[in-house]
């Protein structure tokens, strides 16, 4: 049982650095346009 938390756990944090980079990535194109 204690597998399935630890995944969970993983799992979690992966979306949110996945959810950091897409935001990364959104704030980059936006100022590339400007350049």
């Amino acid at each position: 049982m204690a597998e399935l938390q630890q995944l969970r756990r993983d799992n979690k944090r992966l979306q949110e650095e996945n959810g950091i980079l897409r935001n990364t990535s959104v704030v980059f194109a936006k100022w590339a346009k400007k350049i």
